[in-house]
């Protein structure tokens, strides 16, 4: 299902409540779910939460997306090397949920453009962001 999105980015807006994060857990549980011989076939889900990449960001844990992804703060300690051939690969989903929880003007545009240089570096990539439809700015 979630494997053939249709589209490389994709923003989904919505009231508070509206189920924007539990549609992004609901996806990443569908692979989890998933029969290994199928799953070996779909992007792997990696599911972030900006105030969480946001706050370590800001405390100097990490200074952008990649690393922390290395760190461990999405699932598990991710293997490095095989993150970056995945990545060049295409062969990740990665959901970034909460734009709106960054509530600093100043930082949200530091996430926006860290999500923004995030998928230059990795073009294949398909990538989901979530935001209140009020904190959420076109760009």
């Amino acid at each position: 299902m979630w494997g053939d999105f249709r589209y490389r980015y994709l923003v989904i807006l919505g009231d508070p409540g509206s189920g924007k994060s539990m549609l992004l857990q609901y996806l990443a549980l569908d692979w989890a779910t998933t029969p290994p011989e199928k799953a070996i076939h779909l992007s792997i889900p990696l599911l972030i939460e900006l105030r969480t990449y946001n706050r370590d960001r800001n405390s100097g844990e990490c200074k952008d997306l990649l690393e922390f992804f290395h760190q461990g703060n999405v699932i598990c300690r991710l293997n490095q090397h095989r993150l970056q051939e995945w990545l060049q690969a295409g062969k990740v989903l990665v959901m970034f949920d909460g734009l709106d929880e960054v509530f600093d003007p100043a930082q949200r545009e530091q996430v926006i453009t860290d999500i923004h240089r995030f998928t230059n570096d990795y073009p294949q990539v398909r990538v989901i962001v979530t935001s209140r439809i009020i904190g959420y700015k076109s760009v």
